[in-house]
């Protein structure tokens, strides 16, 4: 059994790039049910967080834990 790994992301107006960085995160040879995926974004003022949160709909099953943190302000 492999150990917990924990991945953190950091967004801030990330609408261009967060998709690449999640899908990169998912698809790592380590397994993503073994990683703990936590996302904080500073309070974008794009779509960065209906992005993740649509990304997370169709793929927060497949890790062994997520934690999203939006912030209503940077």
């Amino acid at each position: 059994m492999k150990q917990i790994v924990s991945v953190a992301v950091i967004t801030y107006n990330s609408s261009q790039t967060v998709l690449e960085t999640l899908d990169s995160i998912l698809k790592q040879t380590y397994g993503s049910e073994n990683l703990e995926l936590i996302i904080s974004d500073d309070g974008s003022l794009d779509d960065t967080v209906s992005i993740i949160n649509g990304w997370l709909a169709l793929n927060k099953v497949a890790f062994y834990k997520i934690d999203f943190i939006a912030n209503k302000i940077n």
